[in-house]
């Protein structure tokens, strides 16, 4: 693998505008893992990844009216079942050029397998006031609750799945110790950049 700094974390935590200003500033190759997602979900195979395989079948309605805690275990499962899939993407890179790879399927146990260097890894993680107030701002989510039977319980469930996700991966993160950064709006994304910059050993 090449020299890889990991930002991994919850939803709506400000992960990849950090990342994109930070892959810029540092001349970093920068890898999503939201951008192979659908991509993967359509190769996913029941007998090989079923839990992703699930997922690709369920409509919006469906896939947020499911108990929550179910949402949150189908979210962690998902994110094991793609973890290879996503190194075959992240081994196509050229060689000697470092990565900046950010999204919220960068589990702290999946980074244990490949135990990259502590300073190479950052979590952050939203309040979830911080996470509702923001979420609520976006305009695909609006497109989404639309096709959903109950718009407000699926916003609510939403909202719950993504910050019992986010305490589970601050918990694992910090068991860990590896370095935890939480959002709650009190600082800019600049400032939030500076400290994940910092966490990451890339400032001078």
């Amino acid at each position: 693998m090449p020299d890889i700094y990991w930002i991994g974390g919850a939803p709506c935590s400000g992960k990849s505008t950090i990342a994109e200003k930070l892959a810029f500033k540092h001349g970093l190759s920068l890898f999503k893992s939201d951008d192979h997602m659908y991509a993967h979900m359509n190769l996913a195979r029941a007998e090989k990844q079923p839990v992703m395989a699930k997922v690709a079948s369920l409509g919006w309605s469906e896939t947020w009216t499911r108990p929550v805690e179910v949402q949150v275990q189908d979210e962690f499962d998902f994110y094991r079942e793609e973890f290879d899939m996503l190194l075959e993407e992240l081994a196509l890179y050229p060689q000697g050029q470092p990565i900046l790879a950010e999204g919220n399927a960068w589990l702290p146990e999946l980074l244990g397998r490949l135990q990259p260097p502590p300073e190479h890894s950052v979590f952050l993680i939203p309040t979830k006031e911080f996470q509702v107030a923001n979420y609520s701002q976006r305009p695909f989510i609006k497109d989404i609750l639309s096709q959903c039977a109950d718009p407000q319980a699926a916003f609510e469930n939403w909202m719950e799945r993504d910050a019992r996700f986010g305490e589970n991966v601050d918990q694992a993160a910090r068991q860990m110790g590896l370095p935890v950064i939480r959002v709650d709006g009190r600082l800019s994304i600049e400032e939030n950049a500076v400290l994940v910059e910092k966490a990451l050993h890339l400032a001078g």
